[in-house]
C-alpha cells in the first residue's frame, strides 16, 4: 500500500518501529500480509476496548490482508491493568492468549483478581496455575520487555497504534487505514469507515 494517509501522533513524536515478531509477538494473520498493525495497550484502557471493536472488524474484512500484534503497555501505577496483562500471558502458556485478550477488553472494568480467576475458568484453563502464575510475576518480564519497547518508541499512553511501522493517532488513524484499503480495493467496497470514530 503506497502514500497512505495516517495522522500520525501530535503529541511527543512516535519512532518508527519494527514489525511483529514471529515467536516473540502475539499475532493474527500471516506475516507477509500487506498490512502490519501493531498494538500497545492496557486492559482497563477505554480507548483501547473502542479500539478492539474496530480490529476485529478490520481482521473480518482483510483476512489475509492484515497482521495483528498487540503488546502489553499497562498503567505502571495500577496493579489491576498488570494482573491482567499477567493473566493473558498465563493463558497463552495453556494456548488460549487470544481467547483472553478479548475476554479481558470486553470487560475491562471487572478485572479483579477474583474476575481474572473467573475467566480462566471460563476458557477452561488450569485455573490454579494461572492464577498462582499470576500472583508468582512469572510473565512480569515479558510485559516489562513489552513496555520498555514501547517506551523507546516514545509511548506514552494506551493505545498506541502503528500501521505499518508508522505511528498513528488511535481510530482516526485505522479510519484513513480503511479509506485507502477501500480504494485500493482489498477489502469489499461496501465497508465504510464512518462508524468507526
Amino acid at each position: 500500500m503506497h502514500n497512505t494517509r495516517y495522522q500520525v501522533l501530535k503529541r511527543k513524536p512516535i519512532a518508527k518501529m519494527t514489525l511483529p515478531v514471529e515467536g516473540r509477538d502475539h499475532i493474527q494473520g500471516p506475516l507477509t500480509a500487506s498490512i502490519q498493525l501493531m498494538i500497545y495497550g492496557d486492559y482497563a484502557c477505554a480507548g483501547c476496548a473502542a479500539i478492539h471493536a474496530v480490529i476485529r472488524e478490520l481482521r473480518a474484512r482483510l483476512t489475509s490482508n492484515i497482521c495483528y500484534a498487540f503488546r502489553h503497555f499497562p498503567a505502571r501505577c495500577q496493579a489491576r491493568p498488570h494482573h491482567a496483562a499477567e493473566m493473558a500471558e498465563a493463558a497463552a502458556a495453556q494456548g488460549r492468549f487470544w481467547e483472553m485478550h478479548d475476554l479481558l477488553l470486553q470487560s475491562r472494568g471487572a478485572l479483579s483478581d477474583d474476575d481474572l480467576a473467573r475467566y480462566a475458568r471460563l476458557l477452561g484453563l488450569n485455573t490454579a496455575l494461572a492464577m498462582r502464575e499470576v500472583f508468582n510475576g512469572v510473565h512480569v518480564s515479558r510485559i516489562q520487555q513489552d513496555f520498555l519497547a514501547a517506551r523507546t518508541m516514545n509511548v506514552t499512553a494506551s493505545p498506541a497504534v502503528f500501521v505499518n511501522g508508522q505511528g498513528c493517532d488511535g481510530l482516526i488513524g485505522l479510519s484513513a487505514l480503511m479509506e485507502e484499503a477501500v480504494r485500493c480495493r482489498t477489502i469489499a467496497p461496501a465497508f465504510s469507515s464512518e462508524g468507526m470514530l
